[in-house]
This record gives structure tokens, C-alpha cells and sequence, in this order.
């Protein structure tokens, strides 16, 4: 089923930008002028459009086959548009005619489009910019609170990561010497980990919340982005991904962050033990990530070494290193005597 889901999936490589106009037009009525600007996305095709009567500039986004379905897309829709009411500063996507804000190619590619939006990535250089940063985020996680996501993935390690191992070892991308060692480590990992997922709350969560993803519009403030990749899971993944290091390497950093998040949410220390593991399935998800996407042709351009012997070594030799780390960690935070780190 995956190795069907790997083709399905890649077969982005014959949709031209001519289609991709031409398919706007066919389902949003809009008539197109006859370019568009390719937006870079690894997973999905992105393009800014305009549209020839009244050159408004649009962003359109077509979903990689197989990837999400449409329940799947409308819960990632519903959280951008629950924080949209509660005044969050977000992209939310525009309807189409008959009220929904997903419409379908007549290849059976799902797409959206949204106002285009500008602004600058975020920098972080003082107290008050972490600050600022730990406000957007507990606003977004006091809606995302409110309502289970009930088509995305959760962040456990036994529904999702070990899922994802299995799919790789019966994948053609992985020889059998490094699928051996890949499967020990990952095993190593799972079992270590997975109990510490069993009491914490899963909310709705961005997902991939790096300052990338986080934009700030001068005079309007910051601008959470892309929800893509939003999931179920413990609060602490939108938080970890933000620092610049690992949390005992960056403890001020994190507090100015924490500082900001209280003010609008409430956080389980409990946790900041999660972090290290959420980092190793991260990478595990990544190599999955990749593995989906491998047949299309911009992937192997911007991943000539994906799946080579050499590569599957480098990654099983971090993620040893990274199971050592999470017993690192768990030591340091278990001495500590501070209220968190």
C-alpha cells in the first residue's frame, strides 16, 4: 500500500504550470492571466496566480495525491479559521462558489487558494521578541484546546512513528543491512519513549512551527503560516522547534518564550520531557517525509543522495546519537531543582 501511495504520490512530475492555471480556472471561474510564480514547497505545488480582470494576486495550492485526504484537509482548515475568529493573525483560505474552501481538479488533486499575504521572516533578538513569540503561540493552542482534529495524525510513537517504520523497511529505499540496524535503533527508541506519551493532553497543534513559518508584518505583528502539516499532539511540539538549541543550551531564551505562552495558555511541565523523543520521531518522520515524495523529480534534484547506502548509515549513526541524547537529557532534567530546566 505505501509503495502505491510513493507512486501516487509523486506523480506531481506531469502537472505543468499551463495545468495548474488552467485547472484554477476551471473550478474557481476566475479567468487567469497566462503565468504564474512557482512558490517554493517541497510537498505540494504552490503558485501565486493573478487573475486577468482585476489583477488580484492569489496563492494556489495543490495537494500532493494521496497525501491528506479531503477530511484530513478540512480539520486543517477549521483550526486556521477557528483562530481566524478568535483574532489570530493567519492565512485563512478563500471560498470557492459553493462555500467550501477545498475544490477538487478533475484529476482528483485537491486544491485551495488564499489572499497573498507578505512579510518578513521573524528575527529574534531581544526579551520582548521571545516574548512576543510565546503570546502567538498560546493564543493559537487556547483555540487549538477547544476541539479535537478528528482526520490528522497523532504524534504518538506506536500509531504514528512505529507505523512509519515499518512502512520504510517494506519500502525499496532501504538495503537490508541498514534496514536491520535502522529497525534495531528505531526500536530502541519507541520502546524507550512511548510510555511518557501516555498522560498528556493532545491538542490541535500548528505541526512544523519553525520561525520560517512565523512572519512578521512590520506594523501588524506576527503572522502564524502554513499549516500543512498540523496534527494532534502535546503542546510542546510548537514550542521546541522554535529554539535555537537544545533547551539546557538556550534556558533564557526559553523562559521569555514560556513568559509570553502563560499569558494565554497553560503548560504541563511534565512535557519538557518529551522534547529529546519528539526530536527522534521528527527524524524518522522526515525520512518518511522523503520516502513519500521520492518518484518526483524536483525531490531527487534537491535530494540527489536520499536512500544511498552512505545516506542510510549518517541517519542511523544520528539517531544512536539522538537516543543517546534523550537519556541525557532525561538525567539533566531529572536533577534539576529549577521549576523547569
Amino acid at each position: 500500500m505505501f509503495n502505491k501511495q510513493i507512486e501516487q504520490g509523486g506523480n506531481f512530475n506531469n502537472f505543468t504550470l499551463e495545468k495548474a492555471i488552467d485547472s484554477f480556472e476551471v473550478v474557481s471561474g476566475f479567468k487567469m492571466q497566462n503565468f504564474a510564480y512557482s512558490l517554493p514547497s517541497y510537498i505540494n505545488r504552490v503558485y501565486e496566480m493573478r487573475t486577468a480582470e482585476s489583477n488580484e494576486s492569489v496563492i494556489v495550492k495543490f495537494y500532493r495525491p494521496q497525501r491528506w485526504n479531503y477530511d484530513a484537509i478540512a480539520d486543517e482548515h477549521e483550526f486556521v479559521f477557528d483562530c481566524l475568529e478568535s483574532e489570530i493573525p493567519v492565512i485563512a483560505p478563500k471560498l470557492f462558489a459553493d462555500g467550501d474552501s477545498i475544490s477538487e481538479t478533475s484529476d482528483g488533486i485537491f486544491l485551495s487558494y488564499f489572499p497573498k499575504k507578505q512579510g518578513r521572516e521573524l528575527e529574534l533578538n531581544c526579551t520582548e521578541d521571545w516574548t512576543r513569540l510565546g503570546q502567538i503561540i498560546g493564543r493559537m493552542h487556547a483555540v487549538g484546546s477547544q476541539y479535537k482534529a478528528r482526520y490528522r495524525l497523532a504524534l504518538d510513537p506506536q500509531t504514528m512513528t512505529a507505523k512509519f517504520v515499518d512502512e520504510l523497511l517494506n519500502s525499496p529505499y532501504i538495503d537490508k543491512v541498514n534496514g536491520k540496524n535502522f529497525q534495531s535503533i528505531c526500536k530502541k527508541i519507541i520502546s524507550a519513549i512511548d510510555e511518557r506519551f501516555n498522560d498528556v493532553d493532545y491538542i490541535r497543534v500548528h505541526g512544523d512551527c519553525h520561525r520560517a513559518n512565523i512572519l512578521n508584518r512590520l506594523d501588524e505583528g506576527l503572522m502564524i503560516i502554513d499549516f500543512d502539516d498540523m496534527l494532534m499532539a502535546p503542546a510542546v511540539q510548537d514550542l521546541w522547534l522554535l529554539l535555537p538549541d537544545y533547551i539546557h543550551n538556550c534556558k533564557n531564551k526559553f523562559y521569555d518564550l514560556m513568559d509570553g505562552y502563560w499569558q494565554f495558555c497553560d503548560f504541563n511541565d511534565y512535557e519538557l520531557f518529551l522534547i529529546e523523543p519528539l526530536r527522534a520521531m521528527r527524524m524518522i518522520y522526515f525520512l518518511h517525509w522523503c520516502a513519500f515524495q521520492y518518484n518526483d523529480v524536483r525531490f531527487q534534484a534537491n535530494f540527489p543522495d536520499w536512500g544511498t547506502e552512505i545516506f542510510w548509515r549518517q541517519e542511523i549513526n544520528d539517531l544512536e546519537r539522538q537516543f543517546e541524547i534523550i537519556k541525557d537529557a532525561d538525567k539533566a532534567l531529572s536533577k534539576s531543582t529549577n521549576h523547569l530546566i
